[in-house]
């Protein structure tokens, strides 16, 4: 007997399911990301004419470091849920709770011992009580309900954003409240743990852990550390890329540049946020269960997946790029009118990367997990590079549009490592920088003859 017809009929049904899951995702994933951007900007829009450019700079710098020692651990755990065969199973999940748990609190201990020549080496003496009190949030995220991942694991985007959208809302309140009391930078840092805490509280009422308490299980630990141990470098080489560029400029520019510049990096990050949460809450479960299944179809969904995202993000980044100083000009108070022209720049340099959106959790999604790591350490070896070179030769506006030479250099091993798995778009990629060289000169033009 013929199964080709029923074969058929379960590869149309699976489309169909998929298709559903991408359209359901899609919307409550943009809904829940603007929401929070759209709370996080007007926070900032109040809290900027509260604080001082110097606040913001100290507490940029907080946070750089504690995003560096969460990513500098990070073990995989959350992917490993996602695509292990036994990710929703009591023992994974009990393995990867106590996993967290231990990492929290060891996080938490290297931060008061790097406290100190930290402050020292940057000149900052504050640096030596925030870093460790702002590190409480890495312990307190790692408490959180057990099964909250498996949220994403079954793209239920609808809940995973609700928790994020009413985390960032009482983040909010919280921060904003603090800083009409305090009015220094201790508000910054006491309401991000607020912020956590509430998260952490809420996770238990909507995921509860049903019985998954710490545990541990050889199988499983295996399985989180096989998979995560190309994801720790890989994380590494992450955290530099993202914050090199505070790292550096809190040696090289007063505080309240930087302050300045984490301003720009704020609008800059709403497009990587998004970019991120996208291929973490979609891309990667979509294309785990398409390689899985069909996997002459990953290059196809692969194509639309980039071009929806690159039409989307492209015109976004472009008109901030044109328009930057006049919109910092109408929202900010005149101390921060710097921040103009340092969001120019700041987009200029991530442009190109943001050009080859997907490529990377592409590599991570059909578990090139080494391939990514690969990529991702050339890229940040000459990022180091093209910053400090960049600083120095031009300050902190060279540095900032150096930035985007890194990607440059580690497109050719991009490229042969997704030639190997039959999805590497050439043509896409070229035409996409063309294309937004194009908007951009044109922009200029026509920015220049209304001006004049």
């Amino acid at each position: 007997m013929d199964d080709s017809p029923k074969k058929a009929d379960t590869r149309k049904d699976l489309e169909s399911d998929l298709k559903g899951l991408v359209y359901r995702g899609s919307t409550w994933l943009v809904a829940g990301t603007v929401s929070q951007r759209i709370v996080r900007l007007l926070s900032n829009l109040i809290l900027v004419r509260v604080l001082l450019p110097e606040d913001f700079g100290l507490v940029a710098l907080v946070f750089a470091w504690v995003q560096g020692l969460v990513l500098c651990s990070d073990l995989g755990v959350v992917r490993s849920i996602i695509q292990h065969p036994r990710g929703d199973s009591r023992e994974f999940l009990g393995t990867a709770f106590t996993l967290n748990i231990l990492r929290g609190i060891g996080l938490w201990l290297v931060s008061m011992v790097i406290s100190v020549p930290m402050a020292a080496f940057y000149e900052m003496e504050e640096l030596k009580w925030m870093l460790p009190v702002a590190s409480l949030s890495v312990l307190i995220n790692a408490l959180s309900s057990p099964r909250q991942v498996l949220l994403t694991r079954n793209l239920k985007v609808r809940l995973t954003e609700g928790i994020s959208v009413a985390s960032s809302l009482s983040g909010v309140l919280f921060t904003v409240s603090l800083a009409l009391l305090w009015r220094d930078a201790w508000a910054l840092i006491f309401g991000g743990l607020c912020r956590d805490a509430f998260r952490c509280v809420l996770s238990y009422f909507v995921s509860p852990p049903r019985g998954i308490w710490p545990s541990w299980d050889k199988d499983a630990f295996n399985a989180i550390l096989n998979f995560g141990r190309w994801i720790i470098l890989s994380s590494f080489l992450t955290f530099l890329a993202l914050q090199a560029d505070r790292l550096i400029a809190g040696k090289f520019v007063p505080q309240s540049v930087l302050g300045q510049l984490s301003v720009a990096l704020l609008y800059v990050g709403m497009v990587r946020s998004l970019v991120s949460r996208g291929g973490k809450s979609l891309l990667l479960p979509i294309f785990a269960k398409t390689e899985g299944t069909v996997p002459e179809r990953l290059r196809p969904r692969y194509r639309k997946a980039r071009l929806v995202m690159l039409s989307t993000l492209m015109p976004l980044l472009c008109g901030m790029t044109i328009l930057g100083p006049e919109l910092i000009d109408l929202l900010y108070p005149e101390r921060w009118a710097a921040v103009g022209f340092y969001l120019q720049c700041t987009i200029v340099g991530y442009l190109p990367s943001y050009i080859l959106t997907g490529t990377g959790m592409a590599l991570l999604s059909i578990g090139d997990s080494k391939g990514n790591a690969m990529v991702t350490a050339v890229e940040v070896v000459s990022l180091v590079i093209s910053l400090l070179v960049g600083v120095l030769t031009w300050g902190l506006p060279g540095m900032l549009v150096a930035r985007g030479i890194s990607t440059f250099v580690s497109y050719p091993i991009l490229a042969s490592r997704l030639k190997r798995r039959g999805i590497w778009m050439p043509w896409l990629d070229l035409i996409a920088l063309v294309l937004t060289i194009l908007a951009l000169l044109g922009g200029f033009y026509l920015k220049r003859l209304y001006l004049s």
